[in-house]
């Protein structure tokens, strides 16, 4: 029941109809040495099918060529800034970003990765229709693109697994975080909260601790569509997932205690369930009550997943789910431990 609390409101969320947006956007993007992938990307976000917007892309000291192609390329939407790979002070994302929401024209802002593209021509308008009334902000989906390898299945899971919990509780309204890859806001909203201040000095956080610190059950919309979705490039590898996932994990301390706490319940809950099935299997413990609360869990998680998959298209992980969480249920674990005994000096 605590898993089906986080989650029923996301059927009724999916499925609300919207009228696509033309308000004015500006995407923000910060990039540092992203020269190759924003040659593949750049031209999916400047050709959008939205009446008004402006894409702006920080160049944060790169020194991959990103300068060059970024100069080199003409669009009468396209906007670009270099930081000075020799300035002194503040550097970092969260600085880039700063820059890059000073310069913008538009109230509405729309960020992104280097490494993202929209999964069709009407993300923006996709976006921002859900910014209406007392929304200031807009908590989208980034997925991953498909490919052949079975760790690819299990970074894809990751990434919906984490994206249903984001989702419920920001649908149960209490947003705790969102992905830089897929995130809207108003510029005022931002100014408002004095940008990124409350967590400067933290490497990561441009997205959930900002959100985490700003957004209610009042001022936050999440969007399930399809067409509003972003696709990432997946790990090259599994240690370069694990390095993201350890960087990710550093900014969960520093969440509301509400937050925390209601997100380890969440995870608690899943690993007794896992737990108790194991014990049935391994110590042939005849366990009925526990037998039936894990099927039922598995029952209500599969008809929301099927829900939710179809309408992010990553359907072709269903059958793979029991599995795939209980691999994850392994792998936090042991990535919160290991930031906890190994903190690197700085992340990559």
């Amino acid at each position: 029941m605590f898993y089906l609390g986080f989650t029923v409101n996301i059927k009724r969320l999916s499925e609300n109809p919207f009228e696509p947006s033309t308000v004015p956007v500006s995407v923000i993007i910060s990039s540092h040495n992203d020269r190759e992938q924003l040659e593949k990307n750049l031209p999916y976000i400047l050709h959008q099918e939205h009446p008004e917007f402006e894409v702006i892309v920080v160049n944060d000291r790169s020194y991959d060529g990103t300068k060059d192609l970024l100069d080199g390329m003409e669009h009468p939407r396209l906007k670009v800034m270099h930081i000075d790979p020799d300035a002194q002070g503040r550097t970092g994302k969260k600085f880039a970003l700063t820059m890059g929401i000073k310069a913008s024209v538009h109230d509405i802002i729309l960020v992104t990765d280097a490494d993202c593209r929209p999964s069709g021509p009407n993300w923006i308008s996709t976006m921002s229709a859900y910014l209406i009334g007392e929304k200031q902000f807009v908590i989208g989906y980034g997925a991953y693109h498909k490919t052949r390898s079975i760790f690819n299945r299990f970074e894809r899971f990751d990434a919906f697994y984490k994206a249903i919990i984001m989702f419920g509780m920001a649908a149960m309204g209490k947003p705790y975080m969102a992905l830089g890859r897929n995130l809207m806001y108003t510029k005022e909203l931002f100014f408002e909260q004095g940008g990124f201040k409350k967590h400067m000095n933290v490497q990561s956080g441009d997205d959930d601790l900002f959100v985490n610190s700003a957004a209610t059950g009042q001022n936050t919309a999440i969007c399930m569509k399809k067409e509003g979705l972003t696709l990432s490039t997946p790990s090259s590898s599994s240690a370069q997932w694990f390095r993201r996932k350890r960087r990710h994990f550093t900014t969960g301390p520093l969440y509301k205690g509400m937050d925390k706490f209601l997100l380890l319940a969440f995870s608690i809950s899943a690993m007794l369930c896992w737990a108790g099935i194991l014990a049935i299997c391994f110590f042939k413990i005849t366990l009925w009550i526990v037998l039936g609360a894990f099927i039922l869990r598995l029952l209500v998680q599969l008809h929301i997943f099927n829900r939710s998959m179809k309408e992010l298209g990553d359907r072709d992980l269903l059958f793979f789910v029991p599995i795939l969480e209980l691999v994850l249920l392994i792998m936090d674990p042991i990535i919160f431990i290991s930031n906890i005994l190994v903190r690197p000096r700085k992340w990559k």
